[in-house]
């Protein structure tokens, strides 16, 4: 009586440049080739250094965040709130001297009382208003 034995299932090699069948001769064998094993470990220690190289990136940005101080926090305000009433007033001219939306030059946020005489409402979308550079500037 003799006794067959069941051929081993082809396997797929895990290197995606190569994907060849072949038959397992070890135990856990994921590659055909030990040439396809340094590829495999080539590409994890890759993935490996970009992830660490995120997660240093990621904490120089938590500590610059921490490092701002108010004078930053207060210029980046100042320019999202100044972005804002550009857009609000696009339609709208000059607030000082009546040039069109058209005009082809730079547009400011003009503040109606300055912020060196009144900075308690420096953010107050009320005081603020779409002024060209010429009449902001003088």
């Amino acid at each position: 009586m003799t006794i067959e034995r069941k051929q081993p299932k082809p396997k797929t090699c895990k290197n995606p440049a190569c994907g060849e069948k072949f038959v397992a001769q070890r135990l856990g064998q994921a590659v055909c080739s030990p040439k396809c094993g340094l590829a495999i470990k080539d590409v994890n220690q890759t993935k490996a250094r970009k992830a660490l190289a995120d997660v240093g990136r990621r904490d120089i940005k938590v500590r610059k965040e921490a490092l701002k101080t108010r004078a930053d926090h207060a210029r980046e305000a100042q320019a999202v709130i100044n972005r804002y009433v550009r857009l609000r007033d696009a339609h709208l001219g000059c607030i000082s001297c009546d040039k069109p939306a058209t005009w082809g030059g730079q547009w400011h946020c003009s503040h109606f009382r300055s912020v060196g005489a009144a900075p308690h409402i420096r953010y107050n979308l009320w005081n603020m208003n779409r002024a060209c550079s010429v009449c902001n500037n003088h």
